[in-house]
């Protein structure tokens, strides 16, 4: 990213939302014992991330969104890391509570492992047997190993299907979320990756997930509800949570090209 402009020099249209994205922890001057980000924003990069991903996150949730941001060295702008914002119901007080959460783009993940100059790489991924599930074929289950640098031993993962996969009620009738219907072999891979590489290096990648990861929170309807967030994530009307789905262990198959 280019120099940090100054902040006060930094003056909203009349359509800029409530929040003023310039008040971020990014948009002020650098203090002696400050963190060492490994990415920096201009004030006009705060707004658009603002206005663009994050419109009703509130000005603490802001800051911390781009605190991480900039901690980890992911730029949202690029869509390595994205600002979900759900209400989720509270059995206690039985009302909507809105939770804010940070999800990453498989990209995201990779890019935090390159840096640590210890990534060996991974295997091909390896899947389950094919299994029927809500009327789309898909594999069970995929596995991906990770490699760190200097351990003679990979860090393997598996991800099942079912516990992934996001799904939403319609009519009475379960379906899978779009892009886990069109392309299932891809989406639980990414969710193997992930498992794979927080295996690995757990020091950088602890508490970070892959958008993917998240598709069962949605299925959890009427508890949950996304304000903000990847459109790739989000399932259509679903209504209950899913019911569980014991799946049996089959051989694991080589992928077909």
């Amino acid at each position: 990213m280019g120099k940090m402009e100054d902040a006060e020099k930094f003056a909203p249209p009349e359509s800029a939302t409530k929040v003023d994205s310039s008040k971020s922890l990014a948009a002020h001057g650098e203090r002696e014992d400050a963190p060492k980000f490994l990415i920096n924003f201009a004030t006009s990069e705060l707004k658009l991330i603002k206005d663009v991903f994050c419109p009703n996150s509130t000005q603490p949730e802001f800051n911390f969104f781009i605190y991480d941001c900039q901690m980890r060295g992911l730029n949202p702008l690029k869509k390595e890391i994205h600002f979900v914002k759900r209400q989720v119901w509270d059995g206690k007080t039985q009302a909507y509570k809105d939770v804010a959460a940070h999800q990453v783009g498989i990209d995201g993940l990779r890019i935090i492992a390159e840096r640590t100059s210890k990534y060996g790489g991974q295997d091909s991924v390896m899947y389950g047997d094919e299994i029927e599930f809500h009327g789309v074929k898909v594999p069970e289950f995929a596995q991906v190993s990770a490699y760190k640098r200097g351990i003679d031993r990979p860090f393997t993962a598996i991800a099942y299907f079912t516990e992934f996969a996001g799904v939403f009620k319609k009519n009475g009738k379960e379906y899978l979320g779009s892009m886990w219907a069109q392309m299932p072999r891809h989406m639980i891979a990414k969710c193997a990756e992930a498992l794979a590489l927080r295996k690995a290096f757990p020091d950088t990648l602890a508490g970070i997930y892959a958008d993917e990861e998240m598709g069962q929170i949605e299925n959890q309807k009427p508890e949950v509800k996304i304000i903000d967030g990847d459109e790739n994530s989000k399932n259509s009307e679903p209504e209950k949570p899913q019911k569980s789905f014991e799946p049996k262990r089959p051989n694991i198959s080589s992928p077909s090209f």
